[in-house]
Parts: structure tokens; sequence; C-alpha cells
């Protein structure tokens, strides 16, 4: 999994500036349809998928350093039907929220556009339509 304090800063940063649907960590759920879904007509979906972990730099064991490299999927719950031009805003104001940016220790390497046709989307599912993005992270881990 990715790391707790990397974790904790990104949904942070959403608690603090997010406001357009609600937030999920599926990391919480079992399944789809354990998500608390009643009158939503949206909600983000957080995945934390397994990140690595590699030495970066040899010397000392004091002065070791390791590199954490990752990816975040940000998941777009639409209700199935709707056009696309809502999921594409939201898609736009996150990626606008979080590229370009360090937070804390953590560089967000880049946030790719949203698609409803990628890997990891959340196909229909009943109510829901799927829109995802991938989030990628990096940051350096003193000994």
């Amino acid at each position: 999994m990715t790391s707790p304090g990397l974790r904790s800063a990104i949904k942070a940063e959403l608690a603090a500036r997010w406001s357009a649907c609600p937030v999920f960590d599926l990391s919480d759920y079992i399944s789809f349809a354990e998500i608390p879904q009643a009158d939503l007509d949206c909600m983000l979906l957080l995945q934390f998928t397994p990140s690595t972990e590699r030495i970066a730099t040899i010397g000392p064991p004091e002065l070791h350093s390791w590199r954490e490299q990752g990816v975040i999927y940000f998941h777009l719950a639409m209700p199935t039907g709707e056009p696309s031009a809502r999921a594409l805003t939201l898609g736009e104001e996150l990626r606008a929220l979080f590229r370009n940016r360090r937070i804390g220790a953590y560089r967000l390497d880049f946030f790719d556009p949203f698609s409803d046709f990628a890997g990891a989307a959340i196909k229909l599912d009943g109510r829901w339509h799927g829109w995802s993005a991938p989030l990628g992270f990096t940051t350096e881990v003193c000994a």
C-alpha cells in the first residue's frame, strides 16, 4: 500500500480544498455496493495502489535514503446515462488542484486526464459510471 503519510496528506488536501462531491477511500470498503450512496449525485473514490520503495543512496547506514514512488487512482462516479461534461469538468478541477505541486515531502509527478475507458475505470455499475485518472508521486525517505 501507499505510505500512511501520503494517504493522510491527500485526504487532508481534499478535505480542505474539494467540496464538489463526497470523498471515499476504497480501502475502507469490501465492495462498491458498501459505499454509502443514498442521495448522492456523484462521488470521488480514492484507490491507494501499492507503491515501491527502493534504496536511493548507499553509504553508512545512518545516511541511507529510499525513494518511494507510486500511483493513486482517483475515480469519479457519476450517474449512469449522464452526459460526460460534468465528469470531465470535475476531473480537470481535481487535476488543477494537484498538478505541479508538492504536499509536504511528496512531489506530485503527474495527473493524467480522466477517462471512462482506462483500465482502472469503474465500468457501468448499475447506477454509476466511472471516470478514472492516476496521480503519480515520489518522495525521498531518509534514515
